[in-house]
């Protein structure tokens, strides 16, 4: 049998990065010769065997022939006479075409000049042309592999994935594997680079036409975005949540509630009344009416995070606006905001609104301030779970009051506290 490790493995160990999980190509070998090996065989489309003594996947050399206009539209030919420098034809990208022995000593292929080159010089590079048209999901994984390594993606490259763009083939995708990218993209803490590409692709309207109008049709003021544009502005603002977001014990699903809450923030401001471009009077209320409807259900954002996306939509204005308030207003505006605050986490609301407002700020300012409104929502959250009614109180007042009676004991505890609390630090 020879095998060989292909793909991400290799790509990354040359990078200096962790390498993941090993995939190995065998070649000269059947499915039932694998299995007579002693190999598990798996997947539906197309056989994948894993090894019982370390699990890794192992697939027979191929060749893709292209039936259907889906992602999944493929026929698979194997045969022990395909050798390795026709398997790798087939793959998306110089840099994940790069092979290994099973020593991990590299491999000289038909390929490996070429994609030790564009490693070299940071650029992707697709393998083949014809191969790389006929699967409309590797526009996507370009602009999740140029975000996630920082590389270029070369000219030709580039132009092939707009053509596949405008011959509306991403149409074919399944939602699903739509959103997958995306995760994954937030999952490396990359979602500004990759939202940037996928604008510049003209992609990104196939995961939203909201997202895509951001760019496209709502300017704003160069005054205070000096982007130009909503998309821009918030390119920026996921930027700097991505920059800052390890100064925050957080979750990786909370690190992704929070990406898609800035995402998502002022996704209605391209439709406020145009005549009144370049400012977005009420967008908060209609991003948030947006969300609430369902017109971006498509979007397969689990259920949690979009009531966090439709909290900071409608919140993210006034929160910045607190040090005006009445502290009766103030502790019941944050008292609603913490519904969304899963466990407790006052960052998931926190941090989208300062990804918002700090977004063109390179300084670390923005930390004081962001301290002294946590104190404020930490105050309003401990108030919640200790002041409640007493026995007695429950004896005494009829159910229908209690919800009231129980909100204004609260209030007059942080009315007290908030007294002395110094508003400077919010201005």
């Amino acid at each position: 049998m020879k095998k060989y490790i292909v793909g991400g493995y290799v790509r990354d160990k040359l990078l200096n990065k962790n390498p993941h999980d090993k995939d190995w190509v065998v070649v000269g070998e059947t499915i039932e010769s694998m299995e007579k090996a002693g190999y598990k065989r798996v997947g539906k489309s197309f056989p994948v065997f894993l090894s019982y003594a370390n699990n890794e996947e192992h697939a027979l050399a191929r060749i893709e022939k292209r039936t259907g206009p889906k992602h999944t539209d493929f026929e698979f030919v194997f045969s022990p006479d395909i050798t390795l420098n026709q398997d790798l034809q087939r793959r998306d990208f110089t840099i994940n075409s790069l092979v290994m022995d099973e020593e991990e000593n590299l491999v000289e292929t038909s390929i490996s000049s070429r994609a030790l080159s564009d490693l070299k010089n940071k650029k992707l590079v697709m393998v083949n042309k014809e191969h790389f048209a006929e699967d409309p999901l590797r526009v996507l994984r370009c602009a999740r592999f140029a975000a996630i390594l920082n590389f270029d993606i070369e000219e030709n490259t580039m132009n092939k994935c707009k053509e596949i763009v405008n011959n509306q083939e991403l149409s074919f995708l399944s939602k699903e594997r739509l959103y997958a990218e995306f995760d994954k993209a937030f999952e490396n803490n990359v979602g500004g680079r990759f939202v940037e590409i996928l604008q510049e692709m003209g992609a990104l309207k196939y995961y939203s036409k909201y997202l895509s109008d951001l760019f496209e049709a709502s300017p704003e003021n160069l005054e205070f975005h000096p982007e130009g544009n909503s998309g821009g502005h918030v390119v920026h603002a996921l930027n700097w949540a991505e920059k800052n977001i390890d100064k925050f014990a957080l979750s990786l699903d909370e690190k992704k509630m929070i990406y898609w809450a800035v995402l998502l923030h002022d996704i209605g401001k391209s439709l406020t009344d145009p005549l009144m471009f370049p400012k977005h009077h009420n967008h908060d209320s209609i991003g948030a009416k947006l969300i609430v409807d369902g017109k971006l259900n498509d979007l397969r954002i689990p259920i949690k995070y979009m009531q966090l996306c439709s909290c900071v939509c409608s919140k993210h204005m006034h929160v910045h606006k607190i040090h005006s308030m009445k502290s009766t207003t103030v502790f019941r505006f944050v008292k609603e905001t913490l519904k969304y605050c899963y466990n407790g986490k006052l960052e998931l609301f926190l941090v989208p609104c300062f990804a918002d407002r700090f977004c063109n700020n390179t300084s670390d300012v923005w930390i004081e301030k962001y301290n002294a409104y946590k104190s404020i929502f930490s105050k309003v959250y401990e108030i919640t779970k200790t002041v409640l009614l007493t026995q007695e109180e429950i004896e005494k007042i009829i159910p229908q009051n209690r919800g009231t009676y129980l909100h204004e004991k609260q209030c007059l505890k942080f009315k007290s506290w908030y007294r002395n609390f110094d508003l400077s630090a919010l201005d």
